[in-house]
């Protein structure tokens, strides 16, 4: 790591190029040495940190990044209530900016990471969670007919009134799963000179590549 520091470093400085090294970090894995810059800095350490919109953890903490996720949507949904509540629109369209808002951005890079049946089941939550406040659905607890099955139902038939297929409510869970197929499937069908492929699958088989 510090020999390729020190050669990115003497490239860049010859088109003017720097390091901006209060916003560089370093994530070691099983090991106590610090990588450092050409002139001997050492670079920061950290458990985690912020790269492109998702947070890597040191310990592949996915839990802690998704429950942040569904903080920072759970804030958006708070800050729409007016919206949810007294405007002058029908519920269909509620619910299609519930989806374009909120889903777009909790489930947003989702399909590369593996989630636990407790991550998915949270997510639902929220969504759930999220139906009732647009719909004025009571509790389960205030009310044993509105189950999590029954509110899913009631939003369907606003939402896609026509029956069309593939066009009802589903639980984000169900989302984040098929576009996890779908990508696989594209995995699958690249070629093997492709970078995402040779990372991920063998050499001609759709088997999971395995590090000698």
């Amino acid at each position: 790591m510090n020999k390729l520091l020190k050669s990115i470093e003497e490239k860049a400085i010859r088109f003017g190029l720097f390091f901006n090294k209060a916003k560089c970090v370093s994530l070691p894995f099983n090991i106590d040495v610090q990588p450092k810059f050409a002139n001997g800095d050492t670079v920061p350490t950290e458990e985690k940190t912020k790269y492109l919109g998702g947070i890597i953890h040191k310990k592949h903490n996915i839990s802690g990044e998704v429950q942040s996720t569904i903080g920072s949507c759970f804030a958006i949904l708070n800050r729409l209530n007016f919206f949810w509540r007294k405007a002058n629109c029908p519920h269909k369209f509620k619910l299609n900016v519930f989806d374009a808002v909120i889903r777009s951005k909790l489930v947003y890079g989702l399909e590369t990471i593996h989630l636990s049946d407790s991550i998915l089941s949270k997510m639902d939550a929220f969504q759930l969670k999220g139906i009732r406040k647009i719909l004025g659905i009571q509790t389960t607890y205030m009310n044993r007919a509105n189950t999590n099955a029954r509110v899913f139902e009631r939003a369907s038939a606003i939402a896609n009134p026509k029956s069309k297929p593939n066009k009802n409510i589903r639980p984000f869970s169900h989302y984040v799963q098929t576009r996890q197929e779908s990508l696989l499937k594209h995995v699958v069908r690249s070629p093997n000179d492709d970078p995402l492929r040779q990372c991920t699958l063998e050499f001609n088989r759709p088997l999971p590549f395995q590090v000698p």
